[in-house]
């Protein structure tokens, strides 16, 4: 069984969050990048999208600094 791999691309209009397993995508979910969209709906979405995952890493890819707090 392949590792899932929580994916997290944040971009200058749409933030995509996805799940990988091997070389599919189970789950892909899109938001707008945007200040009124807090870092708390960003980790609930996490959090729906992950439900009930073993999930054994993370990649992040942004071209937003300010949206890219850990």
């Amino acid at each position: 069984m392949a590792d899932t791999l929580l994916l997290v691309n944040i971009g200058n209009t749409t933030t995509s969050i996805a799940l990988a397993s091997g070389a599919k995508l189970k789950c892909v979910r899109r938001i707008r990048t945007h200040p009124a969209i807090t870092h708390d709906n960003v980790k609930k979405m996490i959090r729906r999208i992950a439900d009930k995952q073993q999930v054994t890493g993370a990649v992040l890819c942004s071209v937003v600094p300010a949206r890219t707090r850990l």
